[in-house]
Formats: structure tokens, C-alpha cells, sequence
């Protein structure tokens, strides 16, 4: 049995991954702290505690802290020979510019799959980054496009925005609509001319823009 801790997942992705774990015949999860309960600890020796004790317990960790309150939790995982599955989008943000204490693979298995393997540490990519790579990667591998411009539309459910994002709450502006999202300052466009550098050893330009459209989850 492998046994999974779940640290700071919130609302739908915790919901989702707790489905999934559950329905897993060889896992089951160990522990599970949102980032809101770990918000309410009253001392930062409980919190500290509360993160090893999840460490100690669990074989994989499912990591939804920011960068900035996880970079002893991976390290830590990390030297107990524990494995972490980075899911924050705060985190995909800082792995593009080469914040993390620990150096993540990118975690899309169907372009990166020996290399997650034999990982400690996985950063999982964002929705629409993963629609993207997945287009892109037979036209990049074949040789079919200009690699100087390239052009993504790329549209997504309400769920791929961050809980803190003021269109969650915002039925009007969702509704019988297509948004514009973050246009010209998101990370998309670094993320994937990032990782289209290390899985293919390409140079590529990207013009990116992502959309919110109204529905709950796909891309």
C-alpha cells in the first residue's frame, strides 16, 4: 500500500485527488491539511509539526503550499527519500524562473515519463499549459511549424482559476461568455517556451492567451 499525505490542497483539486486515491486500489491517503486549516494554527511549532508528522506518515506527498511556506517540507521529503508531487500554481510560477529549493521534473507523463519515474520531486503543470504542450509536442518533434511564432488560444473551465481570483465569484462575467484571462502578464507563455527547451531542445516563441469560458472544468 502506498500511503498519501495531501498538504494545502483546497476545493476542487483536494476533492478531486481525494476521488482519486480513494479509488485506487494500491493507495490510500495518510493525511490531509488545507491550506486553510494550517492557516488557523495557532503556533508555528505546531504548524512545523503537523508538516513532518505528514511527512513521517506518507510515502508521496501532494504538495499545495506556495513555494514560500514549502520549501522545508520538500527538502525535508526529500532527504526522508519521499516523494512530492507539487501541485500549487504558485510553484509552477517559481519553477519557471528557478525558485524551488529542489529541482522538479515536469510533470506531464505523456512527454516526460522515465524522467517523473525516477523523480523526487514532480511539478505538476497548469491546466492549460498541459493542453498546450500536449498540441504542440507532435508539431514541434515533426518539425511542422515556425518555431519563431507561435500562436495559442487556449480556453478552460472555471475551476483553472486560483481560488483567490475575483472571476471565480463572478457569475456575470463567466456566464454565456468567453474571457480574456491575465492577458499579456501570465506564466504560460514562460512555461511552456521553458519546457519545450528542456523536452526537445527547441527554441520557441510564444504568443499565448488563455480564456476562461463557462464551465466548470475541461480545457
Amino acid at each position: 500500500m502506498v500511503w498519501v499525505g495531501i498538504i494545502g490542497a483546497e476545493a476542487y483539486i483536494a476533492n478531486a485527488l481525494s476521488k482519486l486515491i480513494a479509488s485506487h486500489p494500491a493507495a490510500q491517503i495518510s493525511t490531509f491539511f488545507s491550506e486553510s486549516q494550517l492557516s488557523d494554527c495557532t503556533s508555528e511549532k505546531y504548524y512545523k509539526w503537523s508538516m513532518f508528522d505528514a511527512i513521517e506518515k506518507s510515502d508521496i506527498i501532494f504538495n499545495g503550499l506556495p513555494h514560500k511556506n514549502s520549501g522545508s517540507i520538500i527538502s525535508e521529503a526529500v532527504k526522508q527519500g519521499k516523494k512530492v508531487i507539487d501541485i500549487s500554481d504558485d510553484n509552477s510560477a517559481a519553477m519557471n524562473k528557478g525558485e524551488l529549493s529542489a529541482s522538479p521534473v515536469y510533470g506531464i507523463p505523456e512527454l516526460n515519463k522515465e524522467n517523473i519515474m525516477n523523480a523526487f520531486v514532480v511539478s505538476n503543470p497548469s491546466c492549460y499549459c498541459t493542453g498546450a504542450m500536449l498540441g504542440l509536442a507532435p508539431l514541434v518533434h515533426g518539425k511542422l511549424i515556425d518555431m519563431k511564432s507561435v500562436i495559442i488560444d487556449s480556453k478552460a473551465g472555471v475551476t483553472s482559476l486560483s481560488k483567490t481570483d475575483k472571476l471565480v465569484e463572478s457569475f456575470l462575467d463567466n456566464n454565456e461568455s468567453v474571457k480574456a484571462y491575465k492577458l499579456g502578464r501570465d506564466n504560460h507563455s514562460i512555461e511552456i517556451e521553458q519546457q519545450v527547451g528542456n523536452l526537445f531542445g527547441e527554441k520557441i516563441g510564444v504568443f499565448y492567451t488563455p480564456y476562461i469560458v463557462p464551465m466548470n472544468k475541461g480545457i
